[in-house]
């Protein structure tokens, strides 16, 4: 009797398990403001209590979604290329998202802008087509701008709902680094990069206790021979800050047969000189305080990397990595506050500078590496 009664209730424990861990599909439809279908729409379900990334599905031909995720409330984010993204929140019952279209204004004209690219989904990674790019996406760090999904800044890539992600080139990680690839990045032309994937769950491609995600870039091969580029650029302080930046940078690649040789090289001068005043007014108790300070910053920084690899095999190779940076300033403030009960100002200035240096060699003889799994291209 006591061994049914326990046979009993062990099946009524693996009913509940099972109960509790029942996937409910999540369904709606994306449409534009026209009633139309949207195709290709992200449907991302993001955890209510942190926004960490549960699930997600990409829109059909008709704008149908089905999302597959434990039954709950939801933060639901719609992204879809050419429109503006669109936040939810996810109660139950069949989702109706009404999507509006980005416009631009061209002189008098009012145009649709375009999607510019395709987004597909594979079966464990979102591939991002870069076509039909607009005339501002100059390099191909550009291109990782557009891609939907994912946010890029200088030197760092976030994925929705999974947050600081790493960059891969090529299915596996830079030997140059991530900044280095970054810079990297800035200099190809958007025409060599075939694709960009989007791999929410990495698993074993990554160490244990990774809670990102893995932005893949796929680019052409290296031509054979001699590339490079070079670019420029010049920024102009406003309002307070008087003063320009300047930061030109050059790359320069070599490839032949199995070797690979890289050169990186950014330099940038500062030049700003800043002014500031306030005034505080105590009426209560009848007097003023005025606050005056005057800061001249000059600054000058200098990086250089340079990697060379030789694949022996595809999974077998040599390289070695130098990099370096120096930067120094100089900066000198002056400060100067008037209470009115005062006769006479309180002043104060300093002068400051510094120099600092950061050389790095690192070598890898005969690595081994596993290069992750990507679709033919």
């Amino acid at each position: 009797m006591k061994q049914s009664q326990l046979v009993k209730f062990g099946m009524a424990s693996v009913v509940m398990a099972c109960a509790a861990s029942v996937q409910a599909d999540v369904t709606g439809q994306v449409r534009d403001a026209d009633s139309n279908p949207v195709r290709g729409c992200v449907i991302t379900l993001l955890a209510p209590s942190d926004s960490a990334f549960v699930a997600s599905d990409i829109t059909d031909a008709s704008g149908r979604f089905r999302v597959q995720a434990p039954s709950g409330r939801y933060l639901v984010n719609a992204t879809a290329l050419g429109h503006k993204p669109q936040n939810l929140v996810y109660d139950g019952g069949e989702l109706t998202v009404v999507l509006e279209a980005i416009a631009s204004d061209l002189g008098e004209v009012t145009v649709t802008a375009a999607a510019p690219g395709t987004l597909t989904r594979e079966a464990d990674r979102y591939v991002y087509l870069p076509d039909a790019l607009p005339g501002e996406v100059m390099t191909a760090k550009d291109v990782l701008k557009t891609v939907p999904l994912v946010t890029a800044g200088d030197n760092a890539v976030e994925i929705l709902g999974k947050g600081s992600s790493l960059l891969y080139i090529n299915g596996k990680p830079p030997r140059m680094g991530q900044n280095a690839a970054f810079a990297m990045l800035a200099t190809v032309p958007p025409k060599d990069i075939k694709r960009v994937e989007i791999i929410t769950n990495p698993g074993n491609m990554v160490g244990p206790g990774f809670q990102g995600g893995i932005v893949n870039v796929i680019m052409s091969e290296p031509d054979q021979g001699l590339v490079g580029s070079a670019k420029a650029a010049w920024r102009s302080s406003s309002n307070d800050a008087r003063g320009n930046v300047t930061m030109p940078s050059v790359y320069l690649g070599y490839a032949h047969d199995k070797f690979n040789a890289a050169l990186s090289a950014g330099y940038s001068y500062i030049n700003t000189d800043a002014h500031s005043r306030s005034l505080y007014d105590y009426k209560k108790d009848g007097y003023q305080v005025e606050n005056d300070s005057h800061r001249v910053l000059i600054g000058n920084s200098l990086s250089l990397g340079m990697t060379a690899t030789y694949d022996f095999t595809s999974v077998s190779k040599l390289g070695v990595t130098f990099a370096t940076s120096a930067s120094g300033y100089r900066q000198r403030t002056s400060a100067e506050s008037l209470d009115s009960r005062e006769p006479e100002a309180v002043r104060f200035s300093s002068c400051r500078g510094s120099l600092s240096r950061a050389p790095s060699f690192q070598a890898w003889p005969f690595t081994r590496c596993r290069p992750m799994t990507t679709a033919p291209v």
